[in-house]
């Protein structure tokens, strides 16, 4: 395998990634707008990750459920920017069979999943456009 094939092999793997990411998003968020309890959330902190794009802020949210349990967890999607601030009230709407899953129920949530399915939609779609018909040029003469 040429490394040509190589990085044309990884980068649709990535796209896959993304795509099945943004479903699995996607139907959480449809899952939790259908059958979900609401609840308010506070942001009580953050967790960060580091990589080639910076740092990505996860926001820890706390919330009660309707047993008057406390649930205290960190989001699943991050943020390249720290949308929230600590003492922030969020909207939460959490699984009733499952009370440690929830969204944050705001506009952004909704397209979360869709982003990461278009994202990855348009890397396959632009890695097979550029290995079959060479549409874009990678190296310029």
């Amino acid at each position: 395998m040429t490394n040509e094939n190589t990085a044309l092999l990884i980068t649709i793997l990535i796209g896959l990634a993304l795509i099945v990411i943004g479903i699995f998003l996607f139907s959480r968020y449809n899952k939790l707008i259908r059958s979900g309890i609401n609840a308010e959330g506070t942001i009580i902190g953050f967790e960060t990750s580091s990589g080639e794009d910076g740092i990505t802020y996860f926001p820890k949210v706390s919330y009660t459920t309707i047993q008057n349990e406390q649930i205290i967890k960190k989001y699943v999607v991050g943020y390249n920017t720290q949308l929230y601030k600590i003492g922030d009230t969020v909207p939460v709407l959490y699984d009733a069979a499952d009370n440690s899953i929830f969204i944050i129920a705001d506009k952004r949530t909704k397209f979360t999943g869709p982003t990461f399915f278009i994202i990855g939609t348009v890397i396959i779609s632009y890695v097979i456009a550029q290995h079959f018909f060479h549409i874009f040029p990678l190296e310029q003469p």
